[in-house]
């Protein structure tokens, strides 16, 4: 499987580059680098896919992906709040930056553990990313000598606050190269989902220029799942966002994740999270 293979360059005179990256959405493809990525999320909500972990993200979500890793952000055009209400703070890394042989002395063991655990993609517990939030902000602000011992502070407090690991498998891309045909499946899914419209096995084939049944078994090996399942947990993700971020009513949710049957909704929402829709919003309500 081959994904959109992005070039880093970290700029003249620095060994790792820091991104500030803003706009209404998160414009994000499904993409690798050699690169490790920690990404910090200071506003917006909506999809992430790291590996074959299919999850929500919000305000203060925290992820670490590991080289070659695919990784994708998803949200819909009309969740947005505005012209820069998507924001985040990313920083990518390659493990020698500073120095090919610094993690192997035994006092950077745990940073070197949470590295070589990355190649699954790490997620932090929001208490520790609001912990580091100072280091992050710092980190973008200081050049020089101080701007990589602040950013060695800020691996060794999360190494030492532990995390999540979030696919099952390592995946990684077969060849460093574009493959426009994931990208448009995806594009085609998400533009569907974000004006509420129908989406089909079908039309997803189409655009793939693929028969349904090559299709399905192409989006199986990539995904790990089913198409209906992973629109689903799509859908369902979206619906968390809004739940945790929105007053708007259950049944309003249902039908703009596009559940046109409350009682479906709640069934596919407890499936995939373990709890009704109210008892997420109790539990994960922002405001």
């Amino acid at each position: 499987m081959r994904y959109h293979y992005e070039k880093v360059l970290p700029g003249e005179g620095r060994s790792f580059k820091t991104e500030n990256v803003r706009g209404p959405v998160v414009d994000c493809v499904f993409h690798v680098h050699p690169e490790f990525e920690l990404t910090y999320v200071e506003s917006s909500f909506g999809v992430r896919f790291i590996g074959d972990n299919i999850g929500e993200f919000g305000e203060d979500d925290l992820v670490l992906v590991g080289k070659m890793l695919p990784h994708h952000y998803f949200n819909s055009p009309n969740d947005s709040r505005g012209p820069i209400w998507s924001r985040l703070k990313v920083i990518k890394f390659r493990e020698d930056f500073a120095g090919r042989d610094l993690f192997c002395i035994k006092e950077f063991y745990g940073i070197q553990r949470m590295l070589d655990d990355a190649a699954h993609g790490l997620v932090f517990a929001p208490n520790t990313a609001r912990s580091v939030r100072p280091f992050i902000y710092r980190l973008f602000e200081t050049d020089g000598a101080m701007r990589v011992i602040m950013f060695l502070e800020l691996l060794s407090r999360l190494a030492a606050a532990g995390y999540t690991q979030l696919s099952t498998n390592i995946i990684k891309s077969e060849a460093m190269a574009v493959d426009d045909r994931l990208n448009r499946v995806l594009e085609y899914i998400h533009s569907r989902l974000s004006i509420n419209a129908s989406l089909s096995l079908a039309g997803a084939s189409k655009t793939a220029c693929m028969t349904p049944q090559a299709f399905s078994q192409y989006f199986h090996r990539i995904t790990r799942r089913r198409f209906i399942d992973y629109v689903n947990e799509l859908k369902i993700g979206r619906a968390c966002g809004l739940l945790a971020d929105t007053n708007l009513t259950i049944m309003e949710i249902s039908t703009d994740s596009g559940y046109n049957n409350l009682s479906n909704f709640n069934r596919h929402f407890r499936k995939l999270k373990g709890i009704s829709p109210r008892e997420y919003r109790n539990k994960y309500r922002l405001s």
